[in-house]
């Protein structure tokens, strides 16, 4: 047990050195945000899974290899579609809607359904299902479970001069789902279809805010991850199902290593709501002038934009008084 911990808190020690491979699954790992693409934004992302592999009675587990291929598509900047496939034969889609911009006084809101037309029913282990036996043998047909809608919220804010961590910036996505957010083991029972992430952006360190780390409970599983972003590429490295890890419930450690790649030139704007592919959003959350002004400990979005409008009107209002001051000379 204390072996498995440690290998757990190396991995994420040094994925600082990581970020540079083309590792992880981009966005939250398993959980969905309350952010969408930008309109006609187009997001390609291929994800490798490295996951327990079945045992006979004979051998000890090894790794299985697994992977994703997705495309995302923004539709009005209040949408977007993404079609799915992957390494166990299974296609499906994925859809949100954003019914709430984030804005000072609330949280990014999105519904969402995801594993849309997955072979895999509702309830994953249902033995008596008729087409049990189309699924059966995949060893994560939890995660395809078919019709699985959510509702999420995202909050972030921009915090400055913490103590020993400096400027920074955070996200904080609630929400609960049902069918693959509902897991069968006790913790994702103890949840009921609840799920959360944290994020967190040294922007200390990063000041081009292009590089964070971030824990969830995805509703069956706890996961950990780090994330590299430079320009329209994104990099992740992701440890999956720690828990059971850690409880001797299987063998080998659960990774996942991605690259998505975004492409805007058709895109109503250049960025998207989110941090690692939102570069103005950024550049105005870490700008000096923003920290200095006022916004103060824990402001979002809107009160850096009110204190760059508030410090502009105080420019205006010293400038027409010294005009006034020469036409009276005059």
């Amino acid at each position: 047990m204390r072996e498995k911990i440690l290998l757990i808190l190396s991995i994420l020690f040094c994925m600082n050195v990581l970020v540079a491979v083309p590792f992880g699954t981009l966005g939250n790992i398993d959980v969905p945000d309350g952010f969408v693409m930008p309109a006609n934004q187009i997001a390609v992302n291929f994800a490798s899974y490295l996951r327990d592999e079945a045992m006979d009675s004979s051998d000890k587990a090894g790794y299985d290899y697994n992977y994703v291929i997705q495309a995302k598509y923004g539709l009005f900047d209040r949408a977007e579609i993404g079609l799915v496939y992957t390494g166990d034969e299974i296609f499906y889609v994925n859809a949100k809607f954003q019914l709430v911009r984030e804005s000072f006084e609330y949280p990014g809101i999105t519904i969402g359904v995801d594993n849309l037309f997955s072979k895999v029913g509702t309830d994953a282990f249902d033995e008596t299902h008729k087409d049990y036996h189309k699924w059966e043998d995949i060893e994560d047909r939890g995660a395809y479970e078919r019709n699985s809608f959510y509702v999420a919220a995202t909050k972030s804010w921009a915090l400055r001069d913490v103590k020993v961590l400096g400027d920074m910036q955070l996200y904080v996505t609630v929400g609960i789902g049902v069918n693959r957010f509902v897991g069968q083991r006790d913790l994702a029972e103890d949840f009921s279809g609840l799920f959360g992430t944290f994020e967190y952006y040294p922007t200390q360190l990063f000041p081009k805010n292009n590089f964070s780390v971030f824990a969830e409970q995805s509703g069956h599983a706890i996961n950990l991850g780090a994330r590299y972003s430079w320009k329209n590429l994104g990099l992740q490295y992701s440890v999956i199902e720690i828990e059971e890890f850690i409880k001797d419930n299987q063998d080998n450690l659960k990774m996942a290593f991605n690259i998505q790649y975004s492409l805007t030139y058709w895109a109503n704007t250049k960025t998207t709501q989110r941090g690692a592919f939102e570069p103005n959003k950024d550049r105005l959350r870490t700008n000096q002038q923003i920290f200095e002004s006022g916004a103060g400990t824990g402001s979002s979005i809107l009160d850096q934009i009110k204190a760059l409008r508030a410090e502009e009107l105080k420019r205006q209002t010293e400038l027409n008084d010294l005009i006034k001051e020469l036409e009276e000379l005059d």
